[in-house]
């Protein structure tokens, strides 16, 4: 995948480089708030000894006996394995870094690690695959990681971006979705994760944040983040054969590669322009929004676990509120106007009389979804 520089004499159409003189005068607004690594999946490639195997099938019978993840020893650590498949892999360790899937069969490497974006943010891209190479391999003895899939992103604000602006875009993607929140634009994705390539999604973070309860982005916007404002975000989706383009291999080629790899495709595989009397669009000049997002600054920074796994908390708490207050306020209603005391006091009564009748206990659920909040 050669990548051109559309700033650089010699590489544009005289058209071009004419017309980008006159975008020169415009100015943008943009602000980048964050920009790196939001995803990085990795495939690892060792023996695995049976006796592990044998071990982890054990954990998996026994945790559909109990409906539900349970916690087992796993590398010197407390993991859930989860009665269910990740993906294709038969046995899936829950941690609270990320995802761990786990594969008897010999058609697929055996070990696959989906960190979570917190983790990545909490102690750098870096530190995580460090981290999980020697967990791994404190199980499985030397093992070698591949890149799977790796997800470069910039936050920005002060970008007025609609569904109108669908034809300002010149992309290489032969397929373009608009997608709307309601009514309102929300943002656009070009390309298909099908393909294996490369994709792109232009989105509306702030609408996400608050529907995911991610608060830790609060934490790493900072300062510079205004309330008032929505954030969009450019993150480019990058699988398994792009990545093989670009000649990444491991994870830790990825984590080099990543700025570079950003910034290529902003420029060759999608530009944003601005229209002119000239009827071809890839003479237009080039956006001065999108310059900003063409360069971003990819400062790798620690944020701390205890922080970004809090924010993360507390975001979702307030996510929840809401339903919460809801819910209990309705039975008060029901009951007669309860005042919120006896309120939940009924709430742990109708809970209590479910699971008398078969449902799923409150504790059960409970050790199902802690898994995720757990720090080692």
């Amino acid at each position: 995948m050669r990548l051109v520089d559309p700033d650089t004499p010699g590489e544009q159409e005289p058209a071009l480089r004419a017309a980008s003189s006159t975008s020169d005068v415009l100015r943008s607004d943009v602000v980048e708030l964050a920009s790196g690594i939001d995803a990085l999946y990795v495939s690892g490639h060792a023996e695995v000894p049976p006796a592990l195997l044998e071990r982890l099938e054990e954990a998996r019978a026994a945790s559909m006996v109990a409906g539900g993840p349970i916690h087992i020893k796993f590398s010197g650590e407390h993991v859930r394995i989860n009665p269910r498949a990740f993906l294709k892999y038969k046995y899936w360790l829950s941690h609270a870094y990320g995802e761990i899937g786990v594969s008897p069969s010999g058609s697929m490497p055996p070990i696959r690690f989906q960190p979570k974006a917190e983790y990545l943010h909490a102690v750098t891209p870096w530190v995580a695959m460090q981290w999980f190479l020697d967990f791994m391999q404190r199980e499985v003895g030397p093992m070698m990681m591949k890149a799977s899939r790796l997800d470069v992103f910039v936050d920005v604000q002060g970008w007025t971006l609609d569904g109108d602006d669908r034809h300002r875009f010149v992309s290489r993607a032969k397929e373009v979705t608009t997608h709307e929140d309601g009514t309102a634009f929300s943002g656009f994705e070009f390309g298909r994760r099908k393909t294996n390539t490369v994709m792109l999604r232009i989105y509306d973070k702030t609408v996400h944040m608050q529907k995911e309860g991610l608060g830790q982005w609060l934490e790493i916007w900072g300062e510079k983040f205004n309330p008032e404002d929505r954030v969009l975000r450019v993150e480019f989706e990058i699988n398994r054969t792009g990545l093989s383009e670009f000649g990444v291999e491991t994870p830790f080629d990825a984590i080099e590669m990543a700025p570079g790899i950003f910034k290529g495709l902003a420029r060759d595989w999608i530009s944003l322009r601005v229209p002119t009397s000239d009827a071809t669009r890839s003479r237009w000049p080039i956006d001065p929004a999108w310059k900003v997002i063409m360069q971003p600054t990819f400062t790798a920074k620690a944020f701390g676990i205890k922080r970004i796994y809090g924010a993360r908390r507390q975001g979702e708490l307030g996510r929840l509120l809401p339903q919460l207050r809801g819910f209990v306020t309705s039975v008060a209603a029901i009951e007669g106007g309860l005042p919120l005391p006896a309120a939940l006091k009924r709430v742990e009564r109708l809970i209590r009389d479910a699971e008398s009748k078969g449902s799923e206990s409150f504790e059960s659920r409970t050790s199902r979804k802690t898994a995720r909040w757990e720090l080692p």
